[in-house]
């Protein structure tokens, strides 16, 4: 994820990883413009707790400028929907 407009977050708690999010350039679509939201993780014990959301949000953040349409896929959606 070092590409132009690429990004890897990570949410800690004292120093712990809890939740991890990235942000690519989609490479499963020839057109312009279309980034991946990626690996989007959370710990279970901390969920519930807005991590994942505030993740999602620095992904939003960041793509803002640089991409037109985000992706996200999991293994039940597929393709999955547009953000």
């Amino acid at each position: 994820m070092d590409g132009a407009g690429e990004a890897f977050f990570a949410a800690l708690i004292g120093g712990r990883v809890i939740g991890v999010c990235g942000l690519n350039v989609d490479p499963y679509t020839p057109a312009q413009g279309v980034g991946r939201v990626r690996h989007l993780y959370n710990l279970l014990a901390y969920r519930r707790l807005g991590v994942g959301r505030q993740l999602v949000s620095r992904v939003i953040e960041t793509a803002r400028g640089r991409f037109d349409i985000l992706r996200l896929s999991n293994a039940e959606s597929g393709g999955g929907p547009a953000l």
